[in-house]
């Protein structure tokens, strides 16, 4: 899984010594071996460099699952969603009104 993630290069490392980007990126990997049915994502930019957002963003993009994506990034939520609910203080903005957009290849 890390290989097929090109987070190959991170196996023989140690934890603690790893980047916070390429710590989340081995905890979606470890979610992932789980193989759920839906993945939870909150902030999952949070950490990741530029290269490691598009490496996520890819990753993201060829999965299976059904996703729930908490982002205040408008870019990402784009590039990884095709249904866009709006919260505000916890409550449903226009909730008839959906935004639909397509999933950027």
């Amino acid at each position: 899984l890390l290989q097929q993630m090109q987070l190959g290069y991170l196996q023989d490392r140690v934890t603690h010594k790893l980047s916070g980007g390429e710590k989340r990126l081995v905890a979606l990997a470890s979610v992932l071996a789980m193989e759920p049915e839906v993945l939870l994502l909150d902030e999952p930019t949070n950490a990741l460099d530029e290269a490691n957002e598009a490496l996520l963003i890819d990753i993201l993009q060829q999965l299976p699952q059904a996703m729930v994506l908490v982002s205040h990034d408008p870019h990402f939520r784009r590039k990884i969603g095709n249904r866009t609910l709006r919260l505000s203080e916890g409550k449903l903005i226009e909730p008839n009104a959906a935004c639909r957009h397509a999933v950027a290849s």
